[in-house]
């Protein structure tokens, strides 16, 4: 009963309010991600377009966890790559996020002022993507040309600002847009100031009447100090600091990111019922990766955490020169077939290759640092191996979508080969992997009135690289293909929507030595997500219940660490008087830190406010985050081992005004 109440609960709260006829484009996911576009899809999508980024200033991956309870962090290093959980199962970055459909490198910082939404799709409903974590997949839609003229400006305390042109004109055929951002990052950490700038440009040009030529293409580039994390002392708890950063050493460098992506697209409509498309791209990032890395205490021999009195191991950590390339080429051919039952057929193959070349690292002992923070000697001497990549995939994946009166039944599969080879800079260790397989998803789904219900099933294959630290067993060893399988049921309409799962995983065991298969993971939750107005107020509220269990030796039944249980995100707005007044609340209840459950973190509740004005062609926003000003630690994540602890950001203020002409 209590799991019908869950499920029930959008539609139930909606039957008690009285809604204005709003657009919503929320249920709405892309056939460059899916392979078809359908509201009705039977997957769980969170879409959020340009308008809601900019209102809601999500810069970055990290930043969609403010408005979707089904994103949390993991390992959310300020200054460093964005790195998050889905339905508590940590997005992989080389294999979970796409660009317009062409799968991309996440290992570095991706700018969203050029982005026309981002879709988060949760679990297997990106079934096409069936090579990765089952967590989900965000896909980035670029902004397509039009004709455009804004000017946002942006001001935060300790002289932060930012400055973001998006303009873009149309010439008969000819179409173009251009994106231009520059970013001085003041941030609430200690030593944790940094610079991002963009410079991106997008075309198309009307061949025909039934074909269209696209390319964009982006440069960005991201400097920042790293903030270091900090970690439980000898098993004790320390009281959070919202303003302390441990990278805090005089020869700590900012972490570099250095990223140029392009791509070329054609789309032809053979004819009102076929349609083909064929789009191409490639990634290049450089990156330099440094810190003065606090990690383990030698002097009690634990790797686990800090020592008892709050002292730590630091390392001079440098990793400069990563060169990360993805080229990604999709061919699209999508048709359409009338009758009683009519049935829409989409056909996709895709290529990626990705290569990742690392030179020798510094991973150098220099110490044992302090909470104050006292000088330590540097050692940038580059001993240390780092490991190589290159992965090749070739994909076929077909979605066959049939429909007879109000019910629909979805069937799709996915088809791989990847080839993937690792190697260690100095030549050493080498590994190599060949596989075949092939993943199916099958759904079924009714529509009634404004809404639909659906059911499916689906599955995916992951494997891992073990870490190249010297303390593992079989360091770079590639582990062997895994399969998941996901059962959900969910209910969609126009303005909510609802969704009961239930996932099994294999377990991925990491203590520092040993990285193997161990056992699995029991996953099952709900989600619900609502959007709501009246006359003078505006509502968005999404809920997470989730529970994600070990089936292993030694922790049968224990809940798996960095995992909330209860999520909740609330954005309300309420006019009066030609202005908006605004909140925005975001809570994770307790979680536990290690695969024991002998540690944990408490709950915590984030209170953001603001004040919005617009004028004809002018508004303004002055917002407060975090405004009580409350010390808490958001996340604990683990890894080679060691049990980390991020602190949440402390109090920010800033305005914003933004200009249309």
């Amino acid at each position: 009963m209590m799991y019908l109440i869950f499920f029930l609960f959008p539609f139930l709260l909606f039957a008690q309010v009285n809604l204005e006829s709003i657009e919503v484009t929320e249920s709405q996911v892309s056939d460059d991600l899916l392979g078809l576009s359908s509201v009705s899809s039977p997957v769980s999508v969170k879409v959020q377009e340009s308008k809601i980024l900019q209102q809601q200033r999500i810069k970055s991956a990290n930043d969609l966890t403010i408005m979707d309870a089904a994103v949390t962090n993991q390992y959310s290093a300020s200054g460093y790559w964005d790195s998050l959980k889905i339905r508590g199962f940590n997005v992989d970055n080389r294999t979970n996020y796409f660009r317009d459909g062409l799968r991309i490198n996440a290992q570095t910082a991706i700018p969203f002022e050029n982005k026309e939404a981002v879709e988060t799709v949760k679990g297997l409903g990106a079934f096409q993507n069936a090579g990765a974590s089952p967590a989900g997949s965000i896909n980035f839609r670029v902004k397509r040309p039009k004709d455009i003229a804004q000017l946002r400006l942006e001001l935060t305390q300790r002289a932060g600002h930012l400055a973001h042109l998006d303009y873009g004109r149309s010439k008969n055929k000819f179409k173009y847009r251009f994106n231009l951002l520059n970013e001085e990052i003041k941030s609430v950490f200690s030593n944790n100031d940094g610079q991002r700038h963009l410079l991106a440009s997008s075309f198309s040009y009307e061949l025909s009447d039934k074909s269209l030529l696209e390319a964009e293409i982006e440069w960005s580039r991201r400097s920042q100090t790293t903030l270091g994390a900090q970690s439980f002392w000898a098993g004790t708890l320390p009281a959070p600091r919202s303003t302390l950063n441990l990278n805090n050493q005089s020869w700590a460098k900012p972490v570099e990111f250095d990223s140029l992506f392009y791509s070329v697209r054609y789309s032809h409509e053979l004819s009102d019922k076929w349609f083909v498309a064929l789009a191409a791209g490639r990634q290049y990032s450089l990156s330099d990766d440094r810190m003065s890395y606090a990690f383990g205490c030698s002097v009690e021999n634990n790797w686990t955490g800090f020592c008892s009195d709050g002292t730590f191991d630091v390392y001079d950590f440098r990793s400069e020169n990563e060169r990360r390339t993805t080229d990604s080429t999709k061919l699209s051919l999508v048709g359409l077939f009338e009758g009683t039952v009519s049935q829409e057929l989409s056909l996709n193959i895709r290529y990626t290759h990705q290569v990742e070349k690392l030179g020798l690292q510094a991973y150098n002992f220099v110490g044992v640092g302090n909470q104050r923070g006292e000088d330590l000697p540097a050692n940038a001497s580059k001993l240390d191996p780092s490991n190589n990549m290159d992965e090749e995939s070739l994909e076929f994946f077909v979605v066959d979508k049939f429909k007879w009166r109000s019910w629909q039944f979805w069937a799709g599969g996915n088809f791989q080969y990847r080839y993937a080879a690792n190697w260690k800079s100095d030549g050493s260790e080498q590994n190599k992997s060949d596989d075949f397989f092939f993943t199916p998803w099958l759904a079924l789904s009714r529509q009634f009135h404004d809404a639909s219900l659906y059911l499916s099933y689906a599955q995916a294959k992951e494997s891992a690289i073990t870490p190249n630290k010297p303390g593992y067993l079989y360091p770079s060893a590639i582990l062997p293909q895994q399969t998941t399988q996901q059962y959900e049921l969910g209910i969609k309409g126009r303005t909510f929507s609802s969704a009961i799962f239930y996932m099994q995983r294999p377990r991925l065991f990491d203590n520092g030595m040993d990285f193997k298969m161990d056992g699995h993971y029991q996953q099952w939750g709900w989600e619900g997500n609502a959007l709501f107005n009246d006359q003078h107020s505006e509502h968005q509220l999404s809920l997470m219940y989730l529970q994600v269990e070990q089936f292993a030796s030694g922790v049968r039944g224990k809940d798996a660490p960095n995992i909330p249980d209860f999520t909740l995100r609330y954005l309300g707005l309420l006019k009066f008087k030609g202005f908006k007044v605004g909140t925005r609340v975001q809570y994770e209840s307790s979680r536990y830190a290690s695969f024991d459950n002998q540690l944990g973190i408490p709950d915590w509740i984030n209170w953001d406010f603001f004040l919005e004005k617009e004028l004809k062609n002018l508004s303004f926003r002055a917002y407060v985050d975090n405004a009580f000003q409350k010390s808490f630690w958001k996340e604990s994540p683990i890894q080679y081992g060691h049990h980390y602890l991020y602190q949440g950001p402390g109090r920010r203020a800033g305005v914003i005004a933004e200009y249309t002409f």
